[in-house]
Formats: structure tokens, C-alpha cells, sequence
């Protein structure tokens, strides 16, 4: 990994404030970090550019907590 990015998390952890987070892309991935996020407490946005989710084909997810 970069030191650049390594010293960025290094500052996130010790920064009080929880950083909001914006996700791109509703896919696996996205809702897979979004619930990671949801867990921790952690504030997020996830944007899209299919207008209806819930209609979407192709995989599904779900994620039992």
C-alpha cells in the first residue's frame, strides 16, 4: 500500500469525527460496504444511476445481521 494512503488512515482513526461516506454504485459491492458502514456507525450515502432499485435484475443480496 501507498504511505500516502496508509497516513490518511492513520489520520481518519484518530480524528472524533466520524467521516461521512458516500458510496457509488448500488452493486454488491457498494451494499456490502454500506452494511460494513451501518455496522460501525459510520454515516453514508449510496448513489446510483439506475433511477429504481428496487427493480433491478441480474444477483441479489441479502445480508442478515
Amino acid at each position: 500500500m501507498s504511505t500516502n494512503y496508509l497516513r490518511a488512515l492513520e489520520e481518519m482513526a484518530l480524528d472524533s469525527a466520524k467521516p461521512h461516506i458516500l458510496i457509488v454504485g448500488a452493486g454488491l459491492a457498494g451494499l456490502t460496504v454500506a452494511q460494513c458502514l451501518r455496522k460501525q456507525g459510520i454515516p453514508f450515502e449510496i448513489f446510483d444511476s439506475d433511477p429504481d432499485l428496487i427493480t433491478r435484475h441480474g444477483y441479489a443480496i441479502a445480508v442478515h445481521s
